[in-house]
């Protein structure tokens, strides 16, 4: 049977909220540990490389593309562009504000989740306080695009990218809204193996 060992020469406190983004072409692995404050990149037999103290959301995200390393911002609606060589690590290029018109209304003040599939960056932007969220496509230079239509009272928990697709998971929910290139609203994508998980779960 398979069995997992630890990766990398660092311990963590348990359940800290950490991000990985693995960058494809150097195997290395970045981490961010809003426990500690930290900025980690680990090389692929987990040693680490280089780690830089950082100001991190509650929930990081990460995400490679282009060379850059791409992380949500602690402060507000907006992406931190950050260098991701050793010797640089987290130092800042950029701060990308995102500020659609519906989600300025609706106070959507936080990224949630974002990645890049079919030649759009998506992004999870919520109100803090009610937690309402809105879901939207920006081109490869964050210029903004348009809102994709969530059903109502979603409050999405993860965006995956399935092929040139976005899978948009829910707690609790086994099926997954699906968006297609271009935002287009897909047939919902239905995970047995998740539901009998869940169900599972509840008994």
């Amino acid at each position: 049977a398979a069995a997992c060992s630890p990766f990398g020469d660092r311990e963590f406190v348990a359940g800290s909220a950490l991000a990985a983004a693995y960058h494809p072409r150097s195997g290395s692995l970045f981490l961010a540990d809003p426990a500690a404050g930290e900025l980690l990149k680990l090389s692929g037999d987990g040693a680490t490389r280089a780690g830089v103290g950082i100001s991190l959301p509650a929930r990081p995200v990460l995400r490679v593309h282009a060379g850059l390393l791409f992380m949500n911002s602690p402060d507000g609606p907006a992406i931190s562009v950050l260098r991701p060589e050793d010797h640089a690590i987290g130092q800042q290029l950029d701060e990308v504000l995102l500020l659609p018109p519906e989600a300025v209304a609706a106070e959507q003040t936080r990224v949630a989740d974002f990645l890049w599939v079919g030649e759009n960056w998506w992004v999870t932007l919520y109100n803090p306080d009610t937690l309402d969220s809105g879901l939207y496509r920006f081109d490869e230079q964050w210029n903004y695009l348009a809102r994709a239509p969530l059903a109502g009272g979603t409050r999405p928990d993860q965006l995956v990218a399935w092929g040139d697709r976005v899978l948009v998971r829910e707690d609790r929910q086994a099926t997954l809204q699906r968006f297609g290139p271009g935002g287009a609203v897909e047939k919902p994508f239905v995970s047995a193996p998740l539901a009998e998980m869940m169900q599972q779960q509840q008994q």
